[in-house]
């Protein structure tokens, strides 16, 4: 079924590499930053990360992270594999989510992938 969503400031993740959020990160700490309405991914938890990952260079900004979206009483909506949606004129499916059973190259190869 598709959701249609008006949104102007959606973010998407598609996985847990400080490339992929780290700009959020600060945007959500900053009074002057556009305000987030919505956020969505298919993320690992920190365990799995910590398991899972290559070292701090990934755990370290991925807690960082997790610290600012409390901060800012900010979630990330899941992502159902197969789901469409709709933000504006832009039609979505979700081709991919996190696979917890992958661990080669884990967080890569665990991406949220959009067709849009």
């Amino acid at each position: 079924m598709l959701a249609v969503i008006y949104l102007r400031e959606t973010w998407f993740f598609s996985h847990p590499h400080d490339d992929h959020f780290g700009a959020l990160s600060q945007l959500l700490g900053a009074a002057d930053a556009p305000q987030i309405q919505m956020i969505y991914g298919s993320l690992p938890d920190l365990d799995w990360l910590k398991a899972h990952g290559v070292g701090p260079q990934d755990t370290s900004p991925y807690e960082q992270l997790l610290e600012a979206l409390r901060k800012a009483h900010q979630t990330v909506a899941e992502l159902a594999l197969g789901q469409e949606m709709a933000i504006d004129s832009l039609r979505l499916e979700v081709l991919g989510v996190r696979n917890l059973e992958i661990h080669t190259n884990a967080i890569n190869n665990s991406s949220l992938v959009l067709r849009v």
